[in-house]
């Protein structure tokens, strides 16, 4: 195009020359030699355009281990290539215009840079680096947007993560890191086997939280069955869109031999070229139907099976199929007893496990980045609100008729005024204070929250919603602007505390995994959302899955659940927020393994969980919140 119409802009002149009746031909040969040396020159140029950006997607596709960011990701967010290894972190004065999209993490433009804190240890990880958010002030020359760097997740983060895991599992991912190896040399060998967990075509997989949920046992299984284990979504679009492995990670990648045998047109239960597994169906169940039976039976199947490619999933995402399962990978995990799973609630290790295998995308990483920085928000310092305002509908349809569905879908969304904004006001009211609650009573006196060992008076509060109207009223909001104040605290000398919830204005309808929009950046909120709550001292939550994942990866040491599963509103702390223990036993281990014995020494899992048995009467349990007690940390009942 460009060649076409130079030319013509050359020959215009000629042509109206020459009608006018003037001799052109002396200057014709002139002119058409100069035309062509332009031409050329031209032709240059787009050649060399086109050299070098074949050489970058050559480069990014070539390597083994690659960061999986595609061009339609960082164009729909304004983002360009940029430095995602180093250890900085954007301006906190960047741009306050709180949009939370990734376009406002620009710096002011004098070049200099700070690196984290990497000297003190964290509570998670215990030697892990606890890296704090400084500034990076960028170089307004360039195209750059901040860093991807997160203290959270990251390389620095995986092998402090993998130290805090049961020996079965270490063991698991020095295993699977060999495998990739050999796969990556040697090709398609069969010594080299995959167990890949599918979500394809048109499968009910459920949201970004269901999916992952049962992910320990997974593990658990693959470990079993000598597999490789992988992950490949069709579903709205491939996993990788939003998350990779960490460098010296688990890569948890299918390698392209898979996918060129997946039809995407049909759901896991129909394809052809390898089987599905499914734990909980019809067939699962021919040796019995408690859940060590149907698991043993399943994995039985697999190990009789050769192929280089099986996959592997559940019947449905009911959470009690779900929460079975993850009981059986606590049992093979933990000394003594274990936090048993329940309800929506993602296993405690799911804070290390998630570290060894998943990090954001860089584009997400920078948003990350510059709103914790923005923000205010440092690692282990700050809690998290999360409010699912479109879940449960059961409210919703007395107040919004008819499309209370299309809501939840998020392909209608209601004005937020009248009774719809008084509803959500209500709930996010009930969850701050819940989230003051917990990080209230999580507290010692001796924390360091802002830089005065003692006197730790004021905290922000990191809000977050799929209703986008919501958290930009509450960012907006009187609280926002002149705090919350808690009860007096006696642990901390009867000081009450100050809290400032902060949230991300203004990012538009909050999209859910199962709505099928095959538009990956239109998904980066809830990575963002997810991730920062993963970051937090305490998380408060309510029904659902989303929230009890962002608690889970930070370890579900300190939480509070703000409504009940009817979907009203409840006071904290309260019942929810505990930790419910189950002794380990023999026959809660798969293909009769033993609790103790020559084979099992203490080192192999990680120390007895924390937490309350259902036996211990409900009046002990009153009479603790009557006092104030700290219900998150129960260790005097273990001494």
């Amino acid at each position: 195009i460009i060649l076409i119409k130079t030319k013509r802009k050359l020959k215009i002149p000629l042509i109206e020359r020459k009608t006018m009746g003037i001799d052109t031909t002396a200057n014709r040969r002139t002119s058409e030699k100069a035309a062509s040396r332009q031409m050329k020159f031209v032709l240059f140029v787009c050649l060399l355009a086109i050299a070098v950006i074949m050489l970058e997607h050559r480069s990014l596709r070539s390597a083994i281990y690659v960061a999986a960011v595609y061009d339609d990701d960082i164009d729909a967010l304004g983002f360009r290539n940029g430095d995602d290894g180093g250890a900085k972190v954007v301006d906190s004065n960047s741009n306050e215009n709180g949009n939370g999209n990734g376009n406002d993490e620009e710096g002011d433009g004098n070049g200099e840079e700070k690196k984290p804190n990497d000297n003190s240890s964290n509570n998670a990880d215990g030697d892990a680096l606890q890296a704090r958010q400084k500034t990076e002030k960028g170089d307004a020359n360039n195209n750059e947007k901040g860093s991807s760097y997160i203290t959270m997740y990251g390389e620095h983060r995986v092998q402090p993560a993998i130290k805090q895991l049961p020996k079965w599992l270490r063991d698991y991912f020095v295993w699977h890191q060999a495998q990739v190896a050999n796969y990556n040399t040697n090709g398609n060998s069969h010594s080299t086997k995959y167990l890949a967990l599918t979500c394809i075509s048109n499968e009910r997989c459920g949201g970004f939280s269901d999916r992952l949920r049962a992910l320990p046992f997974f593990l658990l299984a693959a470990a079993k069955v000598d597999r490789i284990l992988c992950i490949y979504w069709t579903n709205p679009f491939g996993l990788e869109h939003l998350l990779q492995p960490p460098k010296g990670g688990m890569d948890w990648r299918c390698p392209p031999e898979f996918d060129a045998i997946v039809d995407k047109s049909k759901p896991s239960s129909m394809q052809k070229n390898f089987t599905y597994y499914e734990f909980y169906d019809r067939n699962s169940r021919r040796n019995g139907s408690n859940d060590i039976a149907i698991a043993e039976t399943v994995l039985r199947d697999i190990r009789g099976n050769n192929a280089t490619f099986v996959s592997m999933g559940t019947v449905d995402q009911d959470f009690n199929k779900i929460n079975s399962l993850n009981n059986i990978f606590n049992a093979h995990s933990y000394q003594d007893r274990y936090s048993a799973a329940s309800k929506w609630f993602h296993v405690d290790l799911s804070e290390h496990i998630h570290r060894v295998l998943f990090e954001p995308i860089p584009v997400i990483g920078r948003m990350i980045n510059g709103t914790m920085t923005r923000l205010g928000l440092v690692e282990n310092e700050y809690t998290s609100v999360h409010v699912r305002a479109r879940y449960p509908t059961r409210h919703l349809k007395g107040i919004l008729g008819e499309n209370y569905n299309n809501h939840d879908s998020g392909h209608y969304t209601p004005s937020f005024e009248g009774k719809f904004k008084d509803y959500l006001l209500s709930l996010a009211s009930n969850a701050i204070k819940c989230g003051v609650f917990a990080d209230r009573d999580s507290s010692d006196g001796n924390d360091n929250h802002n830089g005065d060992k003692g006197h730790n008076d004021s905290r922000p509060i990191y809000f977050s919603s799929d209703s986008s109207d919501l958290s930009s009223y509450i960012a907006s909001s009187y609280i926002a602007n002149n705090g919350l104040l808690s009860d007096k605290n006696e642990k901390l000398n009867d000081r009450a505390m100050m809290y400032h919830p902060v949230s991300i204005k203004d990012r538009g309808t909050i999209k859910h995994l199962v709505g099928g929009d095959r538009d990956h950046a239109g998904y980066y909120p809830i990575i963002e959302d997810l991730f920062i709550m993963g970051g937090s001292r305490c998380v408060s939550h309510g029904i659902g899955s989303f929230g009890a994942f962002g608690a889970g990866l930070a370890g579900n040491r300190c939480r509070a659940v703000h409504r009940d599963w009817r979907a009203n509103s409840i006071d904290c702390p309260n019942m929810n927020q505990l930790h419910w223990l189950a002794n380990v036993t023999d026959d809660a281990l798969l293909f009769g393994e033993k609790v103790s014995g020559d084979n099992v020494t203490a080192n192999e899992r990680v120390p007895p969980a924390k937490g309350y048995f259902y036996s211990e009467t409900n009046e002990w349990l009153n009479k603790c919140f009557q006092t104030g007690c700290n219900l998150n940390e129960p260790e005097a009942r273990f001494a």
